[in-house]
C-alpha cells in the first residue's frame, strides 16, 4: 500500500481468529473493545531480540530490573508479582514482534524505541474516556504513520477527512499514508485494522495481571491462549530491581497502612519497607494512606479509620522518605484535592499542610483527570471555591500568575466556569456560583500583591461546621430511606 486514492487497503476477508493457527493470525481481535491500548516492537530475530529491547529499556532507565525468559514460571504460577508497578514483555510463537504490557508504560516511548532499537515500533490505541482511535508507526528515525480519528483530533495542521459514517474528522501522516488514501474508509476502526494489517501485526486480548501474589497474563482471542501459545514471556519493574520480589516488610507496610497504624509503618520502614512501593498495588504508599478516609455507598468518610489516625500515617511515610511529588507521577498536592472530592476544607488544609512542610510543590501541574495540565489553584478555585485551601497556598508560595495548560491563570479559569455556570442550561450546585465569586476576588487581590492570607484556619473551622451539618443531613434521609438496610450495614438503629 502506498500514498493517494489508487492505493486501496487490501485487507484479507474476515475469518473467525480462533479458527486460524495461531501464526497465521492478523488483525485486530473482535474482542479488543471499550477502551485498550498496544505497544508492540518488531523482533524478526526472535526471541533473543527482547533481550536488546531489555537492555534499551534498562539503559534508558524505564525500567529498574527485569526476570528474563520467565514463561515456564510464570505460567506454573510460580512468579511472585513484583511491588510496584510492573509489566511484561510477551511473545507469541509463530509471530515476529514483541507485546509490551505494563503500569509504568508511557506511549511516547514508541518514537524513542524505534529510533533507538533501529527498528519497527507501533501504538494502536482506542481511548475508552472519549472513544478517539490512535495509531503510531515509526521504524528508526522514519515516521511510517501518524492517524487519529476522533473529537480530540489534535489541531497540527494536517488535513482533516470526515470518513462516511463517522461523527468526527481523522486526519493521517507520514511515509506510507496520506489524506486521499483515509478517503476510501467509512469507519475508523476500519482504518485502524489497515494499519495493522500494513505491518503484518495480529492483535489480540494481552495483559498482565496477579493472582493470589503470583504474577500472571491473559492472553485469547476466540479461546484462551495455550502455554504452547507463547514462545518467551519476560518481567519488567517500573522501580528499582530491588522489587522484583515482594518482601515481609513490604507487606507488614502494607497492613499497617491499611489499618491507620503509624506506629506499625515505623517499625514496617526499620525493618526495611521501602516507602515508595506496595505489594498487590501500582500505587505508592502515599496514596494508599490518603484514601483511608474514603466511605461507601452507604458508609461515610473516617469511619473505620479517624482523621487523626490518617495523618498520623502521612507523617510517618513523609518522615520516612517518601517524596510527596516523585517523577513521573501525580504531585501530591493534586492527589489530596482528589481523595478530598466531596470532602470538607479543614481536612484538606491538615493534608496540605503536613504534605507542605515535607516539600511538596504548591504550583505542579496534575496529569490525572480535573487535575490535568492545573496547577492547585486552578483546582481548588474551579472545582472547590474553598477560600481557606487558596489562602493557604497562596501563603506558601503558590503563584496567581502561573497559567495552565490552557494559557489561563487561576482567575481566569475560575471566570471561564462562571461564564459557563451562568449560561442557560447549567444547574449549578449550591452556593456555586458564591463561591466561585469569592475565588476570583481573591485570586484577583493576589494578582495585584494585596490578597488577605490571615483567618486561614476560622475560615477552614467554619467551613468544617457546615460541612459536617450537611453530612448529618445526609446520613439522617439515607437512615430513613432504608431503615433495615441502614441496621444491617452498620448494626444500629
Amino acid at each position: 500500500m502506498g500514498k493517494g486514492n489508487e492505493a486501496e487497503a487490501k485487507v484479507p476477508a474476515a475469518k473467525p481468529k480462533g479458527t486460524v493457527p495461531l501464526a497465521e493470525r492478523r488483525g485486530i481481535s473482535k474482542l479488543l473493545k471499550g477502551g485498550w491500548s498496544a505497544l508492540v516492537v518488531h523482533a524478526p530475530g526472535g526471541t533473543g531480540d527482547a533481550d536488546a529491547l531489555l537492555e534499551f529499556m534498562l539503559q534508558a532507565g524505564w525500567i529498574g530490573g527485569a526476570r528474563r525468559d520467565v514463561a515456564t514460571e510464570l505460567l506454573a504460577g510460580q512468579v511472585p508479582r513484583p511491588v510496584g508497578p510492573w509489566g511484561l514483555v510477551i511473545q507469541l510463537a509463530g509471530h515476529p514482534w514483541l507485546y509490551l504490557s505494563g503500569d509504568g508504560l508511557r506511549y511516547e516511548w514508541v518514537r524513542e524505541l524505534a529510533a533507538g532499537l533501529g527498528r519497527r515500533a507501533a501504538l494502536f490505541q482506542l481511548s475508552g474516556m472519549h472513544g478517539t482511535l490512535y495509531a503510531r508507526a515509526y521504524e528508526g528515525d522514519e515516521t511510517l504513520f501518524e492517524f487519529e480519528c476522533g473529537g480530540f483530533l489534535a489541531d497540527d495542521g494536517r488535513e482533516r477527512v470526515r470518513l462516511r459514517k463517522e461523527p468526527f474528522d481523522a486526519a493521517i501522516s507520514g511515509k506510507l499514508f496520506d489524506a486521499a488514501w483515509l478517503r476510501q474508509f467509512k469507519r475508523g476502526p476500519e482504518v485502524l485494522e489497515a494499519l495493522v494489517h500494513e505491518l503484518d501485526l495480529y492483535l489480540p486480548v494481552l495483559g498482565h495481571r496477579s493472582e493470589k501474589g503470583q504474577a500472571d497474563l491473559y492472553g485469547r482471542d476466540a479461546a484462551a491462549f495455550k502455554a504452547t501459545d507463547y514462545s518467551r514471556i519476560d518481567l519488567i519493574v517500573f522501580g528499582d530491581a530491588s522489587t522484583l520480589e515482594p518482601t515481609p516488610a513490604a507487606f507488614a507496610l502494607a497492613e499497617a497502612i491499611h489499618a491507620g497504624d503509624a506506629e506499625a509503618v515505623r517499625i514496617a520502614v526499620s525493618q526495611g519497607a521501602d516507602v515508595r512501593y506496595l505489594p498487590e498495588s501500582d500505587g505508592s504508599p502515599l496514596d494508599a494512606a490518603l484514601a483511608l478516609g474514603q466511605g461507601g455507598l452507604y458508609d461515610w468518610k473516617y469511619k473505620r479509620i479517624s482523621r487523626e489516625q490518617q495523618l498520623e500515617v502521612l507523617a510517618a511515610l513523609l518522615d520516612a522518605g517518601e517524596q510527596p511529588d516523585p517523577p513521573g507521577e501525580e504531585p501530591a498536592i493534586h492527589r489530596v484535592l482528589h481523595h478530598g472530592e466531596h470532602g470538607n476544607e479543614r481536612t484538606v488544609i491538615r493534608q496540605l499542610r503536613l504534605l507542605l512542610d515535607h516539600g511538596a510543590d504548591p504550583n505542579a501541574v496534575g496529569t490525572f483527570l480535573r487535575s490535568s495540565g492545573q496547577r492547585p489553584l486552578h483546582v481548588v478555585a474551579m472545582q472547590y471555591g474553598w477560600p481557606a485551601v487558596l489562602k493557604l497556598l497562596l501563603s506558601r508560595g503558590a503563584d496567581a500568575a502561573l497559567t495552565n495548560a490552557a494559557g489561563k491563570t487561576p482567575r481566569q479559569a475560575a471566570e471561564a466556569r462562571l461564564d459557563f455556570l451562568n449560561g442557560p442550561l447549567t444547574m449549578p450546585a449550591r452556593g456555586e456560583l458564591a463561591r466561585l465569586r469569592t475565588a476570583i476576588d481573591l485570586l484577583s487581590a493576589a494578582e495585584r500583591g494585596e490578597a488577605d492570607l490571615s483567618d486561614i484556619d476560622e475560615l477552614a473551622e467554619a467551613s468544617w461546621q457546615s460541612w459536617s451539618e450537611e453530612q448529618e443531613r445526609k446520613l439522617a434521609a439515607r437512615k430513613a430511606e432504608n431503615p433495615d438496610l441502614w441496621r444491617e450495614l452498620h448494626g444500629e438503629d
